[in-house]
């Protein structure tokens, strides 16, 4: 990761995780990340909108890669105990494997 984007990650996540303090998840749009707390948040807004944007319109990046890209932020996810799922994240996963098939 470059410092530009560790700098970015660095203001980021103390700035999410202190907005969603003292706000119930139902005062929230259904984004499916109910479960997901202040941290979880941060990291999936995060991983969805400045890191895999990188893969949007790539030639070079093909299903299975995006499968396997996919099964490691999981098993990251799940093995740092992370609450919740990373649904954001989830979805670019999706909407490029929707785009690559046609």
């Amino acid at each position: 990761m470059s410092p530009h984007v560790e700098e970015q990650l660095r203001k980021f996540v103390p700035v999410v995780v202190a907005a969603w303090q003292g706000q119930h998840p139902s005062e929230h749009h259904d984004y499916g990340d109910v479960d997901q707390d202040g941290l979880a948040l941060a990291a999936d807004h995060f991983l969805a909108y400045k890191v895999l944007r990188a893969i949007r319109g790539r030639y070079d990046v093909t299903p299975e890669r995006i499968e396997a890209l996919q099964d490691s932020v999981l098993l990251h996810w799940e093995g740092n105990g992370m609450a919740g799922l990373p649904t954001r994240s989830t979805r670019v996963f999706d909407e490029e494997r929707r785009r690559r098939a046609g």
